[in-house]
């Protein structure tokens, strides 16, 4: 996408667009009145990692060769309403291979049989029919991410993967380069330290947390990157450059398609992004390898986006979106010393992705008030739901992303609805780990550059 995106946005470069590595596969054809899916993937191919290189010793030795889909997305542009969808989708998903072979890992049928079988595995287990394919390698992630200039992030405590090679020693912003960034996207062992023990303590998404953390780092990274202006011919080069030696196209993209997606990118800006997830559980196989099943019933409402049928009801929707796919403030509006602090507090333990804490412009709030951007009503709903009855909901267009709790002088603290299991009860759920609040929105008074 940065790729695409940056390069492209301007349409310079027609002379390079020629040189992008192109393959033949079976799409489903697009027509001029309806969305687009693009299948997105990034590959852990090592073919461009020199043996000599500084990334030699984290990413070449004798056990790891070929390719896997390290991540998968389907990203849907809808032409219509200028909207921009992205769905993640689990790497160790169990689902029948090539459309009707036998179930394993989803990413194992990208090792196993290249893109084309990906599409397959996604078109058959999925019901989501595939319109173009892109694909970036480990090095092209790395080099588009340091061409930008990195992407800042702030940490509300230490962390590390020593599997991945995260290393981030202090809380606070960073801006993460080429190589800390493609640590942080791959991070699926995570490590942090509990800021009131100073103890180390294991993060339990493993791929799931993994997926949130990703879909935070690309709504920072393209806000990174349309504030850049795009003015610089030479960066924008190089951006191209990069993307022809590590950026993969179907055959059917034209250079025309990528220049228009580009710009349409451009002009509805990186709020025009809604990212989703997948309701999973835990399943163990007959093998005792660890995977993930598809909760087919609560994933339909979230699958039928990406399948272009009609809109899902409220209530179907409301019961697929996770709290661990929700970003809120809390603001406090009474006064009452403590009251955002700890209602904060409650919604990290149940999953929500808690930004902004403090208090709000005006005290003596007499009502709670959840504030929405346009369009994520049902994300408020669900916010609505861990609440007393009665809150008051409103739609607030001048918000970027998310949603703002206000508390009010009816506010009786968070609940938990009976058939609702916290991030504590199954911590997978949530997509984010036990009271980890995903890297992201910096508190009241600091920014991230």
């Amino acid at each position: 996408m940065i790729a695409v995106i940056g390069a492209l946005v301007v349409g310079v470069a027609w002379w390079r667009l020629g040189s992008f590595e192109r393959i033949d596969l079976d799409l489903t054809p697009k027509t001029d009145d309806k969305a687009m899916n693009f299948l997105l993937v990034g590959s852990d191919s090592r073919d461009n990692i020199a043996r000599e290189g500084p990334d030699a010793e984290a990413f070449l030795d004798d056990e790891v060769g070929g390719q896997r889909a390290d991540t998968v997305m389907v990203m849907r542009i809808e032409p219509k309403t200028n909207e921009i969808k992205l769905l993640s989708i689990p790497r160790d998903l169990w689902v029948p291979l090539n459309g009707n072979g036998p179930k394993d890992r989803i990413n194992a049928s990208f090792a196993e049989g290249g893109a084309q079988e990906l599409i397959n595995t996604v078109r058959g287990a999925l019901g989501i029919d595939i319109n173009h394919y892109v694909e970036v390698d480990f090095v092209g992630f790395r080099s588009l991410v340091d061409i930008i200039g990195g992407v800042p992030m702030y940490f509300d405590r230490p962390m590390f993967d020593e599997y991945s090679g995260l290393d981030i020693p202090e809380a606070g912003c960073v801006v993460l380069r080429g190589q800390q960034a493609l640590a942080f996207a791959r991070a699926r062992h995570l490590v942090y330290v509990d800021p009131d023990t100073g103890e180390y303590e294991e993060d339990l998404t493993a791929d799931l947390g993994r997926i949130t953390r990703q879909q935070v780092f690309l709504r920072q990274a393209l806000t990174k990157l349309t504030s850049l202006g795009l003015t610089d011919v030479s960066k924008l080069n190089r951006l191209v450059g990069v993307a022809t030696d590590n950026v993969t196209f179907d055959d059917g993209l034209s250079n025309a398609d990528l220049i228009a997606y580009g710009r349409r990118f451009a002009s509805v800006g990186v709020d025009a992004l809604q990212t989703y997830a997948l309701p999973t559980e835990l399943y163990d196989t007959p093998e005792g390898a660890s995977v993930l099943l598809l909760k087919k019933a609560e994933a339909q409402p979230v699958l039928d986006i990406f399948r272009g049928l009609a809109p899902a009801t409220s209530t179907t929707l409301i019961a697929a979106i996770a709290p661990g796919q929700i970003a809120v403030s809390v603001l406090n509006g009474t006064g009452v010393v403590g009251q955002a602090s700890e209602a904060a507090e409650s919604l990290r333990a149940i999953g929500f992705n808690v930004g902004q804490v403090g208090n709000a412009p005006v005290l003596g709030q007499t009502r709670t008030i959840i504030r929405f951007a346009g369009g994520a009503q049902p994300q408020a709903q669900v916010l609505a739901s861990y609440l007393q009855p009665g809150v008051e909901l409103v739609e607030d267009r001048g918000l970027g992303r998310g949603l703002v709790l206000v508390t009010g002088a009816d506010f009786v603290g968070i609940t938990v609805p009976e058939t609702t299991s916290t991030a504590s009860d199954d911590a997978a759920a949530s997509g984010i780990g036990v009271g980890v609040t995903p890297p992201g929105t910096p508190p009241p008074g600091v920014t991230c550059r």
